[in-house]
């Protein structure tokens, strides 16, 4: 039998650098809370298994979110202090663990993201 063709074997895109992180973190926050829709587009399935209805409400009830500090990139993990502003109420402070992919075509996407408790 003839030997198969050769294999087109795409390969897989290159790990994405710190800064890379850091930015489509940045790039991902500075979206919210307006541009929920888009920012949607940065989460991996596993945020978005909760359902956009879901995190649209959630974002509708902030006023504001900002970065804190330093963006701390440790191989796929990125340790971000966020502040909220809901709307009527007190604004906190709090710390998230984002756990970061890249998507088949190369994109970096948000897999996970888990508030850390002090």
């Amino acid at each position: 039998p003839a030997a198969p063709g050769p294999q087109v074997v795409q390969p897989p895109p290159a790990p994405p650098m710190p800064a890379q992180l850091e930015q489509t973190v940045r790039n991902y926050y500075g979206l919210l809370p307006e541009d929920s829709a888009v920012a949607w587009q940065y989460l991996g399935a596993a945020e978005q298994a909760q359902g956009f209805q879901h995190y649209t409400h959630f974002w509708n009830g902030i006023n504001r979110i900002s970065i804190r500090g330093p963006v701390a990139v440790q191989g796929n993990t990125v340790l971000v202090n966020l502040v909220f502003e809901p709307t009527n109420r007190k604004p906190t402070v709090e710390r998230y663990r984002l756990n970061m992919t890249t998507s088949p075509v190369g994109r970096v996407l948000i897999e996970s993201a888990a508030r850390i408790t002090r």
